[in-house]
Formats: C-alpha cells, structure tokens, sequence
C-alpha cells in the first residue's frame, strides 16, 4: 500500500523474526541454573523463559552468557526489554485481559432501579454515595461513575448475580436517555 519505506519494512519484518527466534529460543533451551553462575535450591535444567520470571534475572544476563553476538545488534536491546517484560508479566497481563473480556460481557446489564446502594456494605462509602446519586441504568454506567472504583463495580456484580438480581440488557439508546 505504500504506507512503509521499503527500508523500514524490512527492518520491522527483521525485528518480528527476531522476536519469535528469541521467544522460542527462550521456550526451548534448557539450561541449569549453575552452568549460567545462578544459585538455586534446583539443580534440574530449565527452561530460560522460566529462569527469566525469577525477579532478580534480566534477559540481558541470560544472553550475555548464551547468545553474547545478539547484544551487538542495536535493534535487539529494545527487543530484548520487551521480550523481558512480556516474559515476566505475561500472566499478570492475561488475567487483566481476561478480566477486561469478562466485564465487556457484563457492561450492559441493568441494574435494577430500585437498588438501594447505601445498604451494601461491601461497597466504599463514596462508591455507594457515588451509585446511589447517580442511579446507574447498567453495569458499565456505573463502571463509568467517577469516583466508584473497580473493585467496587466487582462487589456489585458479585451482589446482584449472587442474588439473583441482574436484569436484561440495556440498549444503548437506553443509555443516553
């Protein structure tokens, strides 16, 4: 389409390969902790992407000692700091996807109208102040409350699905009025 220089292209497509030879490098080799100067209470070899989710390893060490020609190449130290973060928080950042995924499955159901938010506990004082002020049509309404927090607007959900009290879906015509 023309929207890259042919150069920048091939660059990109370069740093892409790169990124998949190092993340399956990383899945695939497996190394004793000793043979690359770590202590550790296991002497069984692992793999590298788990010795990197160890808080004190960098990827930088671990290719220092196995792979020290990639730190020669000025595109893969970036590369190697994204593969690192990717690596060590990939789990953390699934459980968020999966959590952000949940609630979009969730924004648009009605929250009954006659709700009375002052009489859940669960929830903080200026998160029920906030709700019942505002009276919420849905769930993502009430996401959208400045001011109700998130873990608030979970309390909610786990009240009313608990209870029995979720309602049908909110049109989104429904939502502006």
């Amino acid at each position: 389409l023309g929207l890259l220089e042919e150069t920048r292209f091939i660059e990109l497509n370069r740093r892409q390969a790169l990124k998949q030879e190092l993340l399956h490098w990383m899945r695939t080799t497996r190394v004793t902790p000793e043979a690359l100067g770590l202590e550790s209470l296991s002497s069984e070899k692992q793999t590298l992407e788990k010795m990197l989710k160890r808080p004190e390893q960098t990827l930088q060490q671990l290719v220092q000692h196995l792979r020290p020609e990639l730190l020669a190449d000025p595109a893969a130290e970036e590369l190697l700091e994204q593969l690192e973060f990717d690596v060590k928080y990939e789990g953390y950042i699934g459980r968020q996807q999966k959590a952000v995924e949940q609630f979009r499955q969730h924004e648009d159901l009605r929250l009954p109208l006659d709700l009375d938010y002052s009489s859940l506990a669960t929830l903080s004082t200026e998160s029920r102040q906030r709700l019942q002020a505002a009276r919420p049509l849905s769930l993502g309404q009430a996401a959208r409350l400045s001011g109700v927090r998130a873990s608030d607007v979970t309390a909610l959900w786990i009240h009313l699905q608990k209870n029995g009290l979720l309602g049908s879906r909110v049109h989104p015509e429904e939502e502006t009025q």
